[in-house]
This record gives structure tokens, C-alpha cells and sequence, in this order.
């Protein structure tokens, strides 16, 4: 396939990263004829996109597609990558990979907006727009998942917040200065002489932390 790049252009263009022949073809096609104003660059593996964002020619890049299947290697990678070089440029994922943690990952990274392979020359087209206005077209079973994930972590750090907040009220006033001093890195020794309290004494409190935190070691 010819890759139309044009390093001396000013148009503003749009990054494909599809390993896939055909996948490449059929998108490049759509885009460039339902969006003539967007010169469409595709780049076919993690390397060649590495290279194309260090180009003169990316400078005008409006919008990455990027599937999260570059071959061997992944399209998260390339999301980080952009986040770094071109914070300003929204990250449509185009892919077939629905495992959780990739798609969580993509979004944790940066990505804007997530479409899978299923979706129509209408759909590309339509969530390409709805980028380049700002917006984050998800497909629904993404959307979904990202709800879930969310409502985990949300109730994940509920019950965390609680348990500690339980724990904290079983501390007595002389195991909460003795905690406060022993978080500070301080040795047995150094904390008996900062609270003026025998080391056997600090001995004594650190085991019952320990035991209310349900932790072995200062680590923990």
C-alpha cells in the first residue's frame, strides 16, 4: 500500500497505526474519502509511528487512530508514547481486543474514545468527528465495562477508607504517637527516647499496631 506522507505538508492529518493490511486499507479508504480534509498517514507498526511522531510532518496531526494490535507488539504502548510527545492530540482506539485490563489500560493512558472492529464506515467516520469535536465515542460494551470498573474501584476504596478508619479507632492515643514517630522511620530505641517511654514499652505498642492492622512488619 502507498502511505500517503507528505513531510513538507501543512494539512492537517490523521495517524493510523493498523498492523493489518486489510483493516489499514478499508479505514484509509473511509477516512479519506468521507474526511478530504485530513491527510490520512498510516504507520503499521510501533517503530514506524515512534519514527513518524519524531517527523516535521506530525506537527499537524489532528487525531491517532490506534489499534491495540500492532503485530508483536501493543498499541498501548503507542497511546503512552503519544500522551508524552503529543498531549494536545485525542486518541481514538479502533480495535478487536476487548480484555478488561487492555481496555482499562488504554484509557488509564490516555485514549479518548473506543470503537471495535465490528463498527461500520459510519461509525469511523462519525466517532472520528465526534473526536475532532471533542467528544469520546465509546461503543456500548466498552462503555459497560468501564462503568463496572469504575463502581469496583469506587466501593474498593470505600471499603479500604472504612477498614482504616475502623482500625484508627481501636488505636489508643499512646499507639497512635508511637505509630506517628514510627512512620517517620524511627528505631525502637529512637522512638523510646522521642516519647520518653521504656523501648520495652515501645515494644509493647508496636505489637498491638501490628496486630489491630493485621500486619507483620513496619513494611506492611
Amino acid at each position: 500500500m502507498n502511505l500517503r506522507i507528505t513531510p513538507q505538508s501543512t494539512s492537517a492529518s490523521l495517524m493510523l497505526a493498523e498492523a493489518d493490511p486489510r483493516c489499514a486499507e478499508w479505514a484509509e479508504e473511509v477516512l479519506s474519502t468521507y474526511l478530504p480534509d485530513l491527510t490520512v498517514v498510516v504507520r503499521r507498526n510501533l517503530n514506524d509511528a515512534r519514527q513518524w511522531l519524531l517527523n516535521a510532518s506530525s506537527y499537524n496531526m489532528r487525531l491517532a487512530v490506534v489499534d491495540l494490535q500492532l503485530g508483536d507488539e501493543s498499541g498501548v504502548d503507542l497511546i503512552a508514547d503519544l500522551m508524552c510527545e503529543r498531549p494536545d492530540v485525542p486518541v481514538l482506539v479502533v480495535t478487536s481486543v476487548v480484555e478488561r485490563n487492555d481496555v482499562l489500560s488504554a484509557f488509564r493512558l490516555g485514549a479518548q474514545g473506543y470503537l471495535l472492529k465490528r463498527a461500520t464506515a459510519a461509525d469511523l467516520v462519525n466517532s472520528v468527528r465526534l473526536m475532532l469535536e471533542g467528544c469520546s465515542p465509546i461503543d456500548p460494551a466498552i462503555a459497560s465495562m468501564l462503568v463496572t470498573a469504575f463502581r469496583a474501584d469506587s466501593v474498593g476504596e470505600t471499603i479500604s477508607s472504612r477498614r482504616y478508619r475502623k482500625v484508627l479507632s481501636q488505636i489508643s492515643k499512646r499507639e497512635g504517637d508511637v505509630l506517628q514517630v514510627l512512620l517517620r522511620g524511627y528505631t525502637y530505641k529512637e522512638i523510646a527516647l522521642t516519647l520518653s517511654i521504656a523501648p520495652s514499652t515501645v515494644d509493647t505498642h508496636v505489637r498491638g499496631i501490628f496486630r489491630k492492622f493485621q500486619v507483620n512488619s513496619r513494611v506492611e
